[in-house]
């Protein structure tokens, strides 16, 4: 399967150069199949996206960029922004200005209040309010220890 053969070649590349298997994993466009689903779930991957799109492979100016990114990040937000090709390609796609647009997008967001963490990071603290969630609404206003 082709889709099998490049996800394996693409771990065994980061593996190779890092000396980490990887466990994250962002289908290209946000597009995957119940068959890829299924088997990065078996291979233990986590499967992330974003909810903030800068639009920056449509070769935008660096302020059209900044906007799009401050008028749509909010807590816990994750930022898709670009390092080649457009919207259909992968090649091509002059990223002068999400290069231009990034420290202002950065200090931005540290003026209001944002803080950067990794992946991980937000996996971790997003299980610790599930767990926190599911405690309140078992809680019977007693603790009790086994």
């Amino acid at each position: 399967n082709a889709t099998v053969s490049e996800i394996k070649k693409a771990e065994n590349a980061i593996l190779n150069a890092t000396g980490q298997r990887p466990t994250l994993f962002r289908p290209p466009r946000g597009i995957y199949s119940d068959f890829a689903r299924k088997f990065l779930q078996d291979e233990r991957y986590t499967i992330v996206l974003w909810d903030v799109s800068a639009i920056d492979w449509a070769e935008l100016s660096p302020n059209s960029i900044v906007a799009n990114v401050m008028n749509n990040t909010g807590t816990g937000s994750i930022i898709l922004l670009h390092d080649s090709g457009d919207l259909v390609k992968y090649k091509g796609g002059d990223r002068t200005s999400t290069v231009k647009a990034l420290p202002q997008i950065i200090d931005n967001l540290r003026r209001e209040g944002y803080e950067f963490i990794t992946i991980d990071q937000m996996i971790f603290i997003s299980e610790l309010m599930e767990t926190e969630e599911k405690l309140h609404e078992s809680d019977t206003g007693a603790i009790t220890a086994y």
